[in-house]
C-alpha cells in the first residue's frame, strides 16, 4: 500500500491477510460509528456492506458453512464434493494510524465450484481522507480474492456492482465491459490476478494467504 505523510512523503507498506475471526468481526461493526451524520455515499455504502456481509457470515456460520481455516476447506470439499464454502477474510494494517483493519471481503464458493463476491469494503475512514491517504486498498483486497479462487481452481468468478463500485472495477479491468454484473472466466481471473501481482508488493504466503 502507498501511504502519504503530512510531509507529502510517500512509503510502501504491507497489508496482512487472514481469515476472520470473532474480534475480527467486532472490529468491523464498530465501523458504522465512523459514518454516523455523514452524507458521503460511499462511507454510507462502507458501513452497509459491513452490516451485510455479517448477517450473511453469521447465517452461513450457522449452518456449517464457513471456512475459518485451510483445513476447514479440505474438510467440506471431502465430505462433500459440492459443498458451498463461506469466506470472511480481513486486512490488516498493523503500521496504520488511523484503523488497524482496513478491509475485508465475503465471498463464497458455490456447488459448482465458482466464487461468488458477496460484499468487499474499505474502512470508512479511509475514504476521501485527505489528511493520511491511503491508495491500493481495494485493488489489494480483489487481488486476494483472485488468489483464493485460484486456490480452489474456480471455475469462475462473479458479483455485482454498485454504483459507487463500478467505476473501480472498471478502472481494474480496462477493456472489459462491465456495468451491473462482474463476471469472468477462469482464463480471465487468472490473467487479471498474474497482471496485478506484477504492480503490487506481494510477499509470502500463508495458509493460503498473501500479504499485498
Amino acid at each position: 500500500m502507498e501511504v502519504k505523510d503530512s510531509k507529502g512523503r510517500i512509503t510502501t507498506e504491507l497489508l496482512h491477510f487472514s481469515f476472520a475471526t470473532a474480534q475480527d468481526v467486532t472490529r468491523l461493526m464498530s465501523w458504522r460509528r465512523f459514518a454516523r451524520g455523514e452524507g458521503n455515499p460511499r462511507k454510507i455504502l462502507s458501513t452497509s456492506l459491513v452490516k451485510t456481509a455479517v448477517i450473511k457470515w453469521r447465517d452461513a456460520k450457522d449452518n456449517r458453512q464457513v471456512a475459518n481455516h485451510w483445513g476447514d476447506v479440505l474438510a467440506h470439499l471431502s465430505s462433500n464434493a459440492s459443498a458451498e464454502i463461506h469466506f470472511l477474510f480481513v486486512a490488516k494494517a498493523p503500521w496504520s494510524k488511523l484503523a488497524k483493519l482496513l478491509g475485508f471481503c465475503l465471498m463464497h464458493r458455490t456447488w459448482s465450484n465458482s466464487i461468488c463476491l458477496d460484499d468487499l469494503g474499505m474502512h470508512p475512514l479511509l475514504i476521501d481522507n485527505p489528511k493520511e491517504p491511503i491508495s491500493g486498498v481495494g485493488t489489494a483486497i480483489f487481488y486476494h480474492s483472485l488468489c483464493i479462487a485460484t486456490a480452489i481452481e474456480a471455475a469462475t468468478v462473479w458479483g455485482e456492482t454498485t454504483p459507487e463500485s463500478v467505476g473501480f472495477y472498471r478502472g481494474l479491468c480496462e477493456g472489459k465491459k462491465i456495468d451491473d454484473l462482474l463476471f469472468f472466466t477462469a482464463e480471465e481471473y487468472i490473467k487479471l490476478r498474474q497482471e496485478l501481482e506484477r504492480k503490487l508488493p506481494v510477499h509470502r504466503q500463508t495458509e493460503g494467504h498473501k500479504n499485498v
